[in-house]
């Protein structure tokens, strides 16, 4: 986490420690790794540990969406987008400072409202980052099983998309999200 913060050069609004939602919303229980609020956008970070492949997919899309509900308590109208890092090289051969930097950059570029993509605050929206094969079950549920409640979305050449499917690529490199099917 502290190479997140070093990287986006400011302090989050919430860290790991710091309960969102309460009694109102039935959330009372939700941490996220890190939350930064600027104007109506709010970026949860979650270091998810190996793609948190031993986790229920159904748990973590009620954790994005409580997490979001919660958050829109306190901040009506925001839009919330969860990026989801794992830390862990899981055969991608990028430093763990590069990897950071992608995300950080997605992030801040979130934050700063100068995208074109047409955001709704009815729905939370998702990036997975460097997940291991093993763990993209996580990714497949979403986009199969809840794609009426969570947009996944990734960033290329600077510009939100919407992720509609995971396209598999050639054995030497990992699954890749692509929503038009072009690597």
């Amino acid at each position: 986490m502290p190479k997140f913060i070093e990287a986006m050069g400011f302090e989050p609004s919430a860290k790991d420690d710091q309960m969102i939602g309460g009694q109102t919303c039935d959330a009372n229980r939700r941490r996220p790794d890190a939350c930064w609020i600027s104007q109506n956008r709010i970026a949860f970070l979650e270091i998810d540990e190996h793609g948190h492949d031993d986790r229920l997919p159904s748990c973590e899309v009620a954790k994005v969406i409580d997490q979001t509900l919660s958050v829109q308590k306190a901040y009506p109208n925001s839009i919330v987008v969860h990026f989801r890092f794992n830390p862990h090289a899981c055969g991608y051969r990028i430093s763990m400072a590069t990897r950071i930097q992608q995300t950080v950059h997605d992030m801040k570029l979130f934050l700063s409202a100068q995208d074109e993509y047409k955001w709704r605050s009815e729905i939370p929206y998702v990036l997975y980052y460097f997940y291991p094969q093993r763990a993209q079950f996580q990714i497949e549920y979403v986009l199969n099983k809840a794609s009426d409640a969570i947009q996944v979305l990734q960033v290329k050449n600077d510009c939100f998309q919407q992720v509609h499917h995971l396209e598999p690529v050639s054995k030497k490199r990992k699954l890749h999200i692509d929503h038009d099917g072009s690597e």
